[in-house]
């Protein structure tokens, strides 16, 4: 029903009833004020932000960075990559094609690399020169098998990257089971050839290039200086012939050479007069590595 106040447009209604509360149209509604326009008061500049210290990376998967990497004196000496000198003394500057079979030449590639690892070494205070990668004989068939240093392998990586990944390989599979030397090796022949190809692009040392062959396409490495392949597999003999100083490494590297057929290339292609070593004086973990590489070259051998 509709409220007779509403049509009150006369004043009949209060006449009527004196005591009823007056219309709410025919009295008229004040204007709202307005409020007051609302002021902030200014905000204070934000505290200068102190960002806390980096803390060194503890994740064995990530290698650390520069600047948390242990000072120089607590690492062992720099070790030469020998697995560069033998991918261009086994390579041919011009052609990039491999002097010998290409699965030798990954064979030798993969023992270097192993190599390196077992000849970076850091000197410790209390346990003396302690190596990060080491072998002992396996339980029942006494072959040698890879033991890694774990301590080392957080405290002091190497600082090569490509060292480093194949390291990160070996404690991976530690972790596991310890894999037999000539195991590894040979899982790590299939690419190790294309990975020290990459090192030494990655130092501006070789060009890769990718040539076609009828429908397929190969990846070469050309050496950037000429005469550096033959400056590799001349360099040893020489220092033999001159009776100079061998070091450890370039013991090692020797022993490569011979163990994958590569000396004999040098004897044929460049002069018979160069001398063999009768003992290469190595440790029983390097000596492990050049057998490794020995028994795969016979392998390959006698399937080709």
């Amino acid at each position: 029903m509709t409220d007779p106040r509403r049509t009150n447009h006369t004043g009949w209604y209060e006449q009527l009833h004196p005591d009823a509360a007056p219309s709410t149209r025919s009295a008229p509604v004040p204007p709202r004020a307005e409020p007051p326009p609302r002021t902030e008061p200014p905000r204070a500049a934000p505290p200068a932000y102190a960002a806390p210290p980096r803390m060194p990376h503890a994740d064995p998967a990530y290698p650390p960075s520069g600047a948390n990497r242990p000072p120089s004196g607590a690492a062992g000496a720099k070790v030469r990559p020998i697995a560069d000198e033998l991918f261009r003394g086994a390579t041919d500057a011009f052609t990039g094609a491999t002097r010998i079979n290409h699965r030798l030449v990954g064979i030798g590639c993969a023992a270097a690399l192993v190599a390196e690892l077992m000849l970076t070494w850091r000197d410790d205070p209390a346990h003396g020169r302690q190596r990060l990668l080491r072998t002992f004989p396996a339980a029942g068939t006494g072959a040698p098998v890879l033991a890694p240093d774990h301590r080392l392998y957080l405290e002091a990586p190497p600082r090569d990257p490509l060292c480093y990944r194949v390291l990160s390989e070996i404690v991976e599979d530690a972790r596991d089971q310890r894999r037999p030397v000539v195991e590894f090796v040979e899982y790590l022949s299939d690419r190790a050839y294309r990975m020290v190809g990459e090192r030494l692009a990655m130092a501006r040392l070789v060009v890769e290039e990718q040539r076609r062959s009828g429908l397929r396409r190969r990846q070469v490495f050309l050496d950037v200086e000429p005469t550096a392949s033959v400056n590799a597999l001349t360099r040893l003999p020489r220092k033999l012939r001159d009776r100079e100083p061998v070091g450890e490494a370039d013991r090692v590297l020797f022993g490569l050479y011979d163990a994958i057929g590569l000396m004999a290339v040098v004897r044929r292609e460049f002069s018979d007069h160069f001398p063999m070593p009768t003992d290469l004086r190595l440790t029983p973990d390097l000596q492990s590595v050049l057998d490794a590489a020995s028994e795969l070259q016979a392998v390959v051998t006698r399937r080709h």
